[in-house]
């Protein structure tokens, strides 16, 4: 039994009853005895709190109260003294954001999955670090100098 996915839920539960929040999910189920992946936009630094949210409602089958989440993250974000000690444990994904340093990251990850079947739901947050003015200019910069839109 992974305690994390229980200390997700009750996180999960806790901040639904204290802002009073109601999650409607439409769209395919995530199904507990699969392996998903789940991409997703980062608005704000809080936005993963909400995700969690979400995918409790999204997850069905037998299994889907031991179902965990897990993120893939920058890597800076192991640092952070106790939470990011937390996210190691968890099994988080942390990445560099360049693929020569990564592929090997997500390889083993993903062999190690795979070996002990461990069926979980992974979050991708594919631009990185919230959004904002800074985050915007730099992305404008990278679109333009590849000449792309």
């Amino acid at each position: 039994m992974e305690t994390h996915g229980n200390f997700q839920k009750f996180l999960t539960k806790t901040l639904l009853f204290l802002l009073k929040c109601h999650v409607h999910v439409t769209g395919d189920p995530i199904k507990s005895d699969e392996i998903s992946l789940v991409i997703s936009n980062h608005r704000t630094r809080v936005d993963w709190n909400f995700l969690w949210a979400v995918m409790y409602h999204a997850v069905e089958g037998k299994n889907r109260w031991w179902y965990s989440t897990k993120f893939i993250l920058k890597k800076s974000i192991q640092n952070i003294p106790a939470a990011g000690w937390v996210m190691q444990m968890a099994m988080y994904v942390f990445i560099n954001r360049t693929w020569d340093e990564d592929k090997s990251v997500l390889d083993n990850y993903i062999e190690y999955v795979d070996r002990m079947d461990y069926k979980h739901l992974l979050i991708l947050f594919p631009e990185g670090t919230d959004l904002t003015p800074k985050t915007i200019e730099s992305s404008n910069r990278f679109a333009a100098l590849n000449k792309l839109p």
